[in-house]
């Protein structure tokens, strides 16, 4: 014997909310899934998704990471090295963030030098201050009396061979 389901007890304002809940969670979900399709389709900002390149694009040149990968393999995977890059300048913190990918397991410590003298620079310190620095690495800062060895792996970044355990500081303009 078939029952309906007045039959069985359910009142009929009860079965009438339970059909709007489940309409409205499919209309959500379907909502929902048009959405996230659409902006996939559209891809904002149209920003490559390869790694590499978007390397390329915070360091500014067409195969920089490449270049800088090469570049580091002359130093043994102990060197470490010293990021001297501005504070003023908003990229510093990305490029420096971007060495330390491609020059892992080399260890990149880091000074930005602040813009007004006499204000202490930031310092980002993954080696001791003692450890031998094997190489220096100048972002938006001219490499000064280092520019003679200095090779430029990107705009505005050069790489130059350094040996010892200077002061930091001193490297800031």
């Amino acid at each position: 014997m078939k029952r309906t389901i007045l039959q069985v007890g359910i009142p009929p304002s009860l079965i009438v909310r339970r059909i709007i809940s489940l309409t409205l969670m499919v209309a959500f979900v379907w909502v929902g899934a048009a959405a996230l399709l659409r902006t996939l389709r559209q891809n904002p900002g149209h920003l490559p998704r390869e790694p590499e390149i978007s390397a390329d694009l915070v360091l500014g040149r067409l195969h920089s990471a490449d270049a800088i990968e090469n570049a580091l393999q002359s130093w043994k995977e102990d060197s470490v090295f010293l990021f001297i890059a501005p504070q003023s300048n908003p990229n510093s913190t990305k490029v420096y963030y971007e060495l330390l990918i491609l020059a892992y397991p080399r260890v990149i410590s880091a000074i930005m030098c602040a813009s007004e003298p006499g204000s202490s620079p930031a310092v980002t310190q993954l080696a001791p201050r003692s450890a031998n620095v094997s190489a220096l690495i100048f972002y938006d800062i001219s490499p000064g009396r280092w520019s003679n060895s200095a090779r430029e792996m990107a705009p505005q970044l050069y790489l130059t061979s350094y040996t010892g355990a200077p002061a930091w500081e001193s490297f800031c303009p």
